[in-house]
């Protein structure tokens, strides 16, 4: 056997041996779930790109030109631990200059694996397969920035998708397969489908389910009538809204929570650095702001925490808690809901938050 076989088989039996442990991780995060290590399952999902048989890189046009301008090479030749030296001689690491970015993201990748689970139909052959369709383009920061900003950091339904809508190119695009890279009629399932795959496995409550429901719905209504905002879930508790470049959710976050199948609050809330400037700020502006929206809210400012939160709260919230915020609310607050899982009223309220609280906020942070 010559030095070429021999290296063949033994990344055939490193293959074997990560896919075998993927889906014992996989397993283990869907039966344990308190006990699983979830850092593990995560990296192991994650860094599927460094087995051999991971498929060559993609490149963006934008990032196959400026690599070959500062080093007369194809980019789509090199890895995230590749050095190669530019045309003057200097030495550099290509992902230092570039991303090298999953079409499919770890995220997607990785929760896939448990719904296969979930549902029965995961094995070793069966992660073979969605490796293979996994692939890795490099692009440039800017691009990755722009994917960040149109809500695709996490989550894509269609990969290519998402590119284009990024005005992200794919160098030679024609030239390349892209026909079994994971699309939407691969992995995206319903949450409502993937909350009760749960539910029979692990015994998520009731709650979980109706909260999935709600928000799918919610989302269908964005698409629908909001198309200008973003939309990201934490698959916990909240539901937020932004616009593209406009707002970082790190500088402020408009969201609802949804509780015991109740809705709990909307509310803009600030968690970074600045929280308490923001909030000194803004309430400064409070009977205008008030007055814009149409009734009163509460104010938050937490002084034990970093966090602030201002918002309008249902019934349920001020009617269940008895004590601390709550206790307040029914004291000094009338301002509650007068409905509850209404997606197209919550809708019009998340956005009647946004366009008040956003510009006022961009001024105070001077964006």
């Amino acid at each position: 056997m010559d030095q070429n076989e021999e290296k063949i088989q033994s990344e055939e039996r490193e293959f074997d041996v990560w896919c075998s442990i993927l889906f014992n991780y996989t397993k283990e995060m869907c039966e344990n779930p308190t006990k699983a290590n979830k850092w593990i399952f995560d990296r192991a999902s994650h860094d599927e790109w460094v087995l051999a048989k991971f498929p060559k890189h993609l490149a963006s046009v934008k990032a196959f030109n400026e690599f070959y301008e500062m080093t007369g090479l194809d980019i789509r030749d090199y890895d995230w631990q590749s050095h190669v030296k530019t045309k003057d001689g200097k030495s550099i690491i290509v992902h230092q200059y570039f991303v090298d970015e999953h079409l499919t993201t770890a995220y997607d990748f990785k929760n896939y694996l448990l719904y296969l689970y979930q549902i029965k139909e995961l094995s070793i052959d069966k992660i073979k397969t969605l490796i293979a369709q996994q692939r890795l383009c490099w692009i440039t920061k800017e691009e990755n920035k722009m994917l960040t900003a149109k809500g695709y950091y996490k989550h894509r339904t269609s990969p290519l998708s998402a590119y284009e809508d990024c005005g992200i190119e794919i160098y030679q695009k024609v030239q390349e397969n892209l026909s079994n890279i994971m699309q939407e009629n691969d992995f995206r399932m319903t949450r409502l489908k993937h909350n009760r795959a749960i539910t029979d496995l692990v015994g998520a409550s009731e709650d979980i389910i109706a909260r999935r429901e709600f928000f799918d719905n919610l989302q269908k209504y964005f698409d629908n009538f909001y198309p200008q905002f973003v939309y990201k879930d934490n698959f916990v508790e909240h539901f937020d809204i932004y616009k593209g470049n406009d707002i970082s959710l790190s500088k402020m976050m408009v969201n609802t929570r949804v509780k015991k199948g109740h809705l709990n609050d909307i509310s803009v809330y600030f968690g970074d650095k600045n929280a308490k400037e923001i909030f000194d700020q803004l309430y400064l502006q409070k009977e205008e702001i008030e007055k814009e929206l149409g009734y009163k809210l509460f104010w938050d400012r937490n002084d034990e925490k970093q966090a602030t939160r201002i918002g309008r709260f249902s019934k349920w919230f001020s009617g269940e808690r008895g004590e601390g915020k709550a206790k307040i609310l029914q004291k000094e607050f009338v301002g509650t809901y007068n409905f509850d899982l209404d997606e197209e009223k919550v809708a019009n309220e998340l956005v009647k938050f946004y366009n008040v609280f956003a510009p006022k906020v961009k001024t105070i942070l001077k964006l």
